[in-house]
């Protein structure tokens, strides 16, 4: 059983003014993302929260409510919570800002890794890509791909999987007819067609 309760209290201590509690009550919500039953509850009182906190000062504040974004896109109650909030325009802004050259920064591989998972199921339909659709979110995820300032300043580790996961949702949104549009538009063949050269050794098969 979902307690409203605890919601409303967790998701008011999202707003504390101490970034450990806030970083906490986060993750407290993102157990709850997978209960069917919960989602009214955090429509209610923790969507305003964490769509400010995507912004938040805290590296692991950010990273901690992107994983409730994730949490949330694995269930289609989830998925509704999200398009019903209009939380994917919010999300979209982030991932961009903090994905710019002068936005990103090694600490935050985990949290773009985190938005392009909830990217990833979200726009498994027209619903879902819909929102990502004329806000710079193709060529930015097209750009990453060869960008040298996103090379040099994340992980090998996370560039590859950013890599892999804007494939897919690349993918998923090309089926869209503006989403197809705007790849033609931002040259996306182009750009991830080196993927397929045999001597790149990353396996992207799944994803392409």
């Amino acid at each position: 059983m979902i307690d409203q309760d605890l919601i409303a209290i967790t998701s008011a201590m999202m707003k504390h003014r101490n970034e450990e509690v806030r970083e906490q009550s986060a993750l407290l919500i993102g157990s709850f993302a997978t209960h069917n039953r919960a989602c009214e509850a955090l429509m209610l009182y923790s969507f305003k929260a964490l769509n400010e906190l995507l912004e938040d000062a805290d590296q692991n504040v950010r990273n901690a409510t992107a994983w409730v974004f994730y949490k949330l896109s694995v269930t289609a109650a989830g998925l509704e919570c999200i398009r019903d909030t209009q939380s994917a325009d919010q999300m979209i802004a982030s991932f961009i800002n903090h994905s710019k050259q002068d936005g990103i920064s090694p600490e935050k591989g985990q949290y773009l890794i985190f938005l392009l998972e909830a990217f990833a199921n979200l726009t498994f339909n027209d619903y879902g890509i819909e929102p990502l659709l004329g806000k710079g979110a193709i060529q930015q995820f097209s750009t990453l791909f060869s960008a040298q300032y996103a090379i040099n300043n994340l992980s090998q580790e996370h560039h590859r999987k950013i890599c892999q996961l804007s494939l897919r949702v690349l993918g998923n949104m090309s089926v869209n007819h503006q989403g197809k549009q705007e790849c033609i538009d931002h040259l996306v063949i182009k750009s991830s067609s080196w993927f397929l050269d045999e001597n790149y050794s990353d396996a992207y098969d799944d994803a392409l």
